[in-house]
């Protein structure tokens, strides 16, 4: 479908095309392929949240797609399980006509809570026992899927000193690492635009959505392909800057408003005008 903004086309999932969610692997199969041949420099696939099979197939056709959460802990614990999950996936595509390993990452799945953390690390010592070449091919992908990481309706910068011990919890399970591209503050204009039914960019050109969206959109076609070093680091000073600039000023503009409409109540008070 084409829209109103030049150069962007939208394809409805399962608001035109019912069970999108259940597709049989064949027809996964196919529309993937023809994902890929799309004359598009960027395509954007909005997935639902959880680990199917489906979900993690299409999220894997980037080696370094966008997870979205929210600076909250059970959040990102849910994230960090459906990056897990996405890379045990992978491997599984990877060895699926290698019958050893293959009943191996069963059996790994398969293990009871208290045998403890099944890590990437193990995972790729347990293979190695069977082949020093499959071994070394885990350390490729877990080097080749870098995924990117944005952070949604966000409060406060210091929301994001969770990033650091993020990424340490990622390097230590699952022996990645991933690059952070923005922080969305809370913006009360999204909920506006959307009882408009309106596109909120367009719509509200200034506030914080729509400059954090913009920024988002400049490191992704700058970095996309590229690691950001201290990318956290990176980001918090970002936001703080960010912060100072459009959510302190909000409330010094909302307090000297209230001040000067409790001045007038004062002034229409003393003059009978009440």
């Amino acid at each position: 479908m084409t829209t109103r903004h030049a150069g962007l086309q939208f394809l409805p999932g399962d608001g035109r095309t019912p069970f999108m969610a259940n597709l049989a692997h064949a027809q996964k199969r196919r529309l993937i392929s023809r994902l890929r041949k799309l004359p598009a420099e960027y395509v954007l696939l909005d997935l639902g949240s959880g680990s199917s099979f489906n979900t993690l197939d299409f999220f894997r056709m980037s080696n370094c797609g966008i997870v979205v959460t929210v600076p909250e802990r059970p959040a990102i614990m849910n994230m960090q399980v459906f990056l897990k999950n996405l890379y045990l996936r992978i491997l599984e595509r990877k060895f699926s006509q290698d019958r050893e390993i293959r009943e191996l990452l069963s059996a790994l799945h398969k293990l009871p809570m208290s045998s403890g953390l099944t890590t990437m690390e193990l995972i790729r010592k347990e293979i190695a026992k069977i082949d020093l070449e499959s071994a070394a091919a885990v350390d490729q992908i877990c080097r080749q899927y870098r995924p990117h990481v944005i952070f949604n309706m966000g409060e406060h910068p210091d929301e994001l000193k969770l990033a650091e011990k993020m990424s340490r919890g990622m390097g230590h399970v699952l022996s990645i690492e991933v690059d952070y591209l923005g922080f969305v503050f809370r913006d009360p204009t999204v909920i506006t635009s959307i009882r408009k039914d309106t596109p909120l960019v367009p719509y509200q050109q200034k506030g914080p959505f729509s400059e954090n969206i913009r920024q988002i959109a400049s490191r992704i076609t700058r970095y996309w392909d590229t690691p950001v070093e201290n990318s956290a680091e990176l980001l918090l000073r970002s936001t703080r800057e960010d912060f100072e600039r459009w959510h302190r000023p909000v409330r010094v503009r909302r307090w000297a408003d209230q001040r000067t409409r409790t001045s007038r109540r004062i002034s229409n008070f003393l003059n009978g005008n009440a």
